[in-house]
């Protein structure tokens, strides 16, 4: 389970691990806040702020993807979905400086994603071979699901459309092993 203080309205949310020894959750279905666990001293930051706009209400965040950089100690969400509902499908990228102690998040002006879509799968690479990177598999838009592959230059903040497609149109889980190897998990969610 979670740490205690994260509680239920985690649930959905996008876990990080191991940046600068802390464990980092941000959204959940009936939340939105970024929540740090610092397990050498059992302790929890909660940072009641809204990542994904403006809002003086709570709100959600599901379905969206959090990547670390770790050569900028930087944290990226993309794209995500904002209501169970009503087909809250989010476009957005936010970058956030885990260094600042405060962490405030930064919606990003000049670069979205290809579409407003979530739960689609992903990966970072960063190596010689394939550059700085975030791939995305599939996902949800409001039009249905797709099968695209999407390619993020975390160098010049560009995306370039793969040639390639997934096996189907679906929303996926992603990971990725040591090898580079890309392995993905159907989510049959709807």
């Amino acid at each position: 389970g979670l740490p205690e203080g994260l509680g239920n309205e985690s649930g959905g949310c996008a876990l990080l691990a191991n940046l600068n020894g802390s464990i980092h959750a941000i959204g959940g279905y009936t939340n939105c806040y970024h929540s740090v666990w610092h397990p050498s001293n059992h302790t929890i930051n909660m940072f009641k702020q809204y990542p994904i706009g403006n809002r003086s209400t709570k709100t959600s965040l599901y379905g969206h993807g959090l990547v670390q950089i770790e050569s900028k100690n930087q944290l990226l969400i993309l794209g995500g979905n904002s209501s169970m509902m009503f087909g809250g499908y989010l476009k957005d990228i936010w970058l956030c400086n885990v260094a600042d102690k405060e962490m405030k998040w930064e919606k990003l002006k000049d670069l979205t994603m290809p579409h407003k879509m979530f739960y689609f799968g992903y990966v970072r690479l960063s190596d010689e071979r394939y550059g700085n990177k975030v791939i995305t598999f599939g996902g949800k838009t409001s039009s249905g699901l797709i099968n695209e592959i999407w390619i993020l230059d975390l160098d010049e903040w560009t995306w370039t459309k793969s040639t390639q497609k997934t096996p189907k149109k679906g929303m996926f889980y992603a990971v990725k092993t040591q090898y580079n190897d890309v392995h993905m998990f159907e989510i049959n969610k709807f």
